[in-house]
């Protein structure tokens, strides 16, 4: 019976009687509070600064491919224009042997080479740039220069195109193995208009 022998803890003299005791004060809220807000605020500062340097590296990233891709497109369209003086020979041969057939005078010209260079000109890095949002990042006027770039890009490219079918409507005329010098007058000149 050691039970009976415990004197009951005494009360405290500052509460009034039949008070009960508060377990925290308001300091202690406050302060817990103020940890908790401080601690999401580290927290959001911590995550901002992680997502500013991944825009940033995406950028970066984005710029040295789109320079590369753009050296590379300039170096395929100098190599195009490089050989614009031989195409433009080859194909004054062309019309010289067309106009002598087209007179039915006999021609010397017993080949032409009607041949050329295509630019291979990619556009990969800015649609990746596009896509990955790169673009929302870097500065209006950047992205302002390389799409007009782009654009010339588009236009070079669609000269190309139809430089291809002229080709191909002037080489309708030889396909198949038939000689040029025997075909009709109408025949060639329907190929040269076609080509023009």
């Amino acid at each position: 019976m050691a039970m009976d022998n415990e004197k009951p803890a005494p009360a405290d003299p500052a509460l009034p009687q039949g008070t009960a005791t508060r377990k925290y004060a308001f300091e202690d809220y406050a302060f817990q509070f103020t940890t908790i807000t401080g601690g999401v605020l580290i927290a959001l500062l911590i995550n901002g600064l992680v997502q500013w340097d991944s825009d940033r590296r995406l950028v970066l990233q984005a710029r040295a491919t789109i320079a590369q891709e753009l050296a590379n497109n300039m170096n395929e369209v100098r190599l195009v224009l490089g050989g614009n003086a031989s195409r433009m020979a080859n194909l004054d041969n062309a019309l010289k042997l067309a106009d002598e057939l087209l007179a039915a005078e006999p021609s010397g010209e017993r080949s032409v080479n009607l041949a050329f260079n295509i630019a291979d000109l990619s556009s990969a890095a800015w649609d990746s740039a596009a896509r990955t949002g790169a673009l929302s990042h870097m500065d209006y006027s950047d992205v302002q220069a390389y799409s007009a770039v782009y654009a010339l890009q588009d236009l070079f490219a669609e000269h190309q195109a139809k430089t291809m079918e002229h080709l191909t409507a002037a080489l309708a005329l030889i396909s198949g193995g038939l000689d040029p010098a025997k075909a009709r007058p109408d025949d060639i000149a329907h190929s040269a208009s076609a080509s023009c």
